[in-house]
């Protein structure tokens, strides 16, 4: 029977009720301790002639306090501006949070934060290093534990803004890169005791999960030099196009406004075919979604159903084979992973839909990846997230200490995944 999704609403039902009752801002604010603009923070400018580096190469980095909310207040931490590549090929400069552990590290995890927003103010290393938004830091706040449990567990944490500097949410490829070169860069970092050596994993939940899907497929094409041992998603994202469809008109429709004007500026094709469907009020919702990170949209756009904005039902138009074809290198699949992955994902995710990535483990599986899939048939979207964390965290440590070597693929369905064992059934 599928269970209620109440966690999911009392997530929702707080961010309405902190702006409503205008205990935060819906855009977010300057922080104390960095600037919250990229064009008002030196740090974020790449320096010239930077491209000419090698991917990974560090161009700048700087020691911070991480946020109370990050719940790590004894943690050193750092970040850096590395050299890295957008999703047409061409340089770009990207920023990681980078926390140590005490001791000698035994690896390093790359940890995607979901931030599911088209604005730069709303990126990790934002909400790593600045606490006035409160609603972003709430949002770190939920995702915290994974970071600060694999800390505990002796990893070095890279935590970093694989939207780029211009928030391009859904931007096929470049995340991945990102990720990756953020290891680079990390593996490069004198204070935290790596090197290329290093065994590294990586880890995504929801919109960390599709990000963190790109860095599986192309680290063995991009980074071969990144000893990566293995990759989780949980609540898996894995198709752009069909996200966008499923979440429109849902309690989760504001989430479709905070992502679109990042889609558009990564994808000129896909903005000139909706820009000739959008009436001037779709215009404007876009303008004020652009400013907002991922739970304000969510508070203010609860239900969003983006047909009342076009010219055209928002399902009509999306179904357009043209539509189609310039989302489509946004979806997963294209190449298939060569490193080991832990999937796990709610038979009743009411966010996305466990169809799609059912479709993907099961193609990747035909083309010998090797994949340990999850199914869970208690959880929804956002309890899972806590939930699956612990048999996450476990395959991790496995991977970096070699004692599971994933072959061929598994799936398992499980009541509850807060009882799941990995290498058991």
């Amino acid at each position: 029977m599928r269970k209620p999704v109440t966690h999911t609403k009392a997530v929702l039902v707080t961010a309405v009720a902190l702006v409503a009752a205008g205990l935060v801002a819906v855009a977010p604010s300057a922080g104390a301790s960095v600037a919250a603009a990229h064009p008002n923070d030196a740090f974020y400018v790449a320096p010239k002639g930077f491209g000419h580096a090698a991917p990974g190469t560090i161009l700048r980095s700087r020691k911070i306090t991480l946020s109370p909310f990050a719940e790590m207040p004894q943690r050193k931490a750092w970040q850096l501006l590395y050299r890295s590549t957008d999703q047409n090929g061409k340089p770009m400069a990207a920023v990681t949070t980078v926390i140590a552990p005490s001791g000698t590290p035994k690896g390093i995890l790359s940890y995607q934060i979901a931030t599911d927003s088209s604005n730069p103010k709303c990126a990790p290393s934002h909400q790593m290093n600045d606490y006035e938004d409160v609603l972003n830091s709430v949002n770190l706040s939920q995702q915290v534990s994974s970071i600060s449990g694999a800390v505990s567990k002796g990893l070095v944490v890279s935590v970093p803004d694989y939207e780029g500097p211009h928030a391009n949410f859904g931007a096929p490829r470049q995340p991945g890169y990102a990720i990756l070169d953020g290891l680079r860069a990390a593996e490069r970092f004198a204070p935290l005791g790596l090197n290329k050596a290093t065994p590294a994993v990586i880890w995504g939940y929801s919109g960390g999960s599709l990000v963190s899907g790109w860095a599986a497929q192309l680290q063995h094409t991009y980074a071969p030099d990144v000893n990566v041992k293995g990759v989780a998603v949980g609540g898996w994202a894995t198709n752009v196009y069909t996200n966008l469809v499923n979440v429109n008109g849902t309690i989760s429709g504001g989430l479709l406004a905070s992502g679109l004007p990042g889609i558009l500026r990564g994808s000129p094709r896909f903005a000139k075919l909706f820009d000739a469907v959008l009436k001037p009020s779709g215009r404007r919702l876009l303008a004020t979604s652009n400013k907002q990170c991922a739970l304000a949209n969510i508070a203010q756009f609860l239900g969003l159903n983006m047909s009342h904005y076009m010219t055209v039902p928002f399902k009509k138009f999306m179904s357009r084979p043209a539509v189609k074809q310039s989302l489509a290198p946004m979806t997963l699949g294209r190449q298939t992973p060569r490193v080991p992955l832990f999937v796990y994902h709610s038979i009743h995710d009411e966010v996305l839909y466990i169809k799609a990535a059912d479709a993907l483990v099961k193609r990747y599986c035909a083309d010998g990846a090797a994949i340990t899939y999850v199914r869970d048939n208690t959880a929804e979207h956002v309890t899972l997230d806590p939930l699956g964390a612990p048999a996450a965290t476990a395959w991790l440590l496995a991977r970096l200490h070699e004692s599971v070597v994933p072959s061929g693929c598994t799936t398992t369905k499980v009541e509850t995944i807060a009882t799941y064992k990995p290498g058991t059934k």
